[in-house]
């Protein structure tokens, strides 16, 4: 009772400590982010220091952040502008394109002699919530006093955590192998070589991932911008950057990233949308599952319901960072539990005999 009541209490601990859990998981992830850039800063330059590599890193980082805060920002600003003002035309091409939907599925199943009951009633039900003409600027209104009163204090607490998480990353990276060994230090003397291993299987899967993402994400982003250029589609270059971060929730972005260039260019023309939703998905299940083997030395593998479980599990518990963090806590756990569940504890299980 008394190990029962041990293990409740620390579990409840753990719970109501999440947050801090999450931001050390995040400076963890981004200290392995800015350690393969030191690695690579390492093999141009052996014989710098590695505080000096972390500085010229970090500094590397920055200096890009602030470039794309000069040249993309504003235009990305722009074009946000733009979609306040396209805003009402684009609710109401959508609008009109669903109920044209509804009214051909009715047709098709009078075609077939089917039962159009059902969405006969649905059309009817659309069309009477969606008649009001002021029914879009009621919707900005709520959603834009929402933001008024809760805005503020969210974004400053989001950007305190951001500039904590950066801090601790590059702590980390400084001297990864002093908190390494104290992580070793907290195991017993028997298993800490093994641990070792986990541990520096655990950074080899979370450093593939993080590059697999980040170059999937830049040739995405880049690919789209292109291809929204060349078809002439409203908001290209946000339309790219969109896609572009939307593979860092794979499974639930991608999806996000296609139909919203697509319902943008429903403001044009009809065959636009159709053109942006193709390319969109050429793109997103057709050119990314071959170029991403290439892109990393090794690939990193996670199921496509597992990717999902976790994402929803971790959004739900923890909101939108922890669906950005749940495929890196994927890739250490499969690792975690496949050395040290799986080869360590299973596979030397031998059936007992009678």
């Amino acid at each position: 009772a008394v190990q029962a009541l041990a293990l409740f209490g620390a579990m409840l601990l753990i719970w109501h400590l999440r947050s801090l859990a999450m931001l050390l998981f995040a400076a963890v992830v981004g200290a392995v982010g800015i350690d393969m850039l030191v690695n690579l800063v390492f093999s141009l330059l052996p014989k710098l220091s590695r505080g000096c590599a972390v500085t010229l890193v970090v500094a590397a980082l920055l200096l890009g952040v602030w470039l794309l805060s000069i040249f993309v920002l504003p235009e990305i600003i722009f074009q946000c502008r733009e979609l306040v003002a396209l805003g009402p035309y684009i609710f109401n091409a959508t609008r009109a394109e669903g109920l044209m939907r509804l009214a051909q599925l009715e047709e098709a199943l009078v075609n077939f002699d089917l039962d159009t009951t059902k969405v006969r009633a649905v059309r009817t039900y659309v069309q009477g919530a969606l008649k009001d003409p002021d029914l879009y600027s009621m919707l900005l209104a709520q959603l834009g006093g929402m933001g008024i009163l809760q805005g503020v204090r969210v974004h400053m607490k989001n950007l305190v955590r951001v500039v904590l998480v950066c801090l601790l990353a590059t702590l980390l990276a400084l001297r990864p192998t002093e908190h390494r060994q104290v992580v070793l230090n907290s195991a017993p003397a028997f298993c800490r070589r093994r641990v070792a291993e986990i541990l520096d299987m655990c950074r080899e899967e979370l450093g593939s991932l993080l590059i697999g993402m980040a170059l999937t994400s830049l040739s995405v982003g880049l690919t789209f911008w292109f291809g929204l250029v060349l078809f002439r589609c409203p908001l290209a270059l946000t339309s790219g950057v969109l896609n572009g971060a939307m593979n860092f929730i794979p499974t639930v972005g991608p999806p996000i990233g296609i139909l919203f260039p697509a319902v943008l260019a429903l403001v044009e023309s009809r065959s636009l949308a159709w053109r942006a939703l193709c390319m969109g998905i050429c793109i997103h299940y057709v050119g990314k599952p071959i170029l991403k083997p290439r892109l990393t030395r090794r690939y990193v593998t996670i199921l496509p319901t597992t990717a999902l479980l976790a994402q929803a599990g971790f959004g739900l518990l923890l909101g939108f960072t922890g669906a950005i963090l749940a495929l890196p806590l994927v890739a250490v756990w499969q690792v975690v539990l496949r050395e040290a569940w799986q080869r360590d504890l299973m596979d030397r299980w031998t059936r007992l005999k009678r």
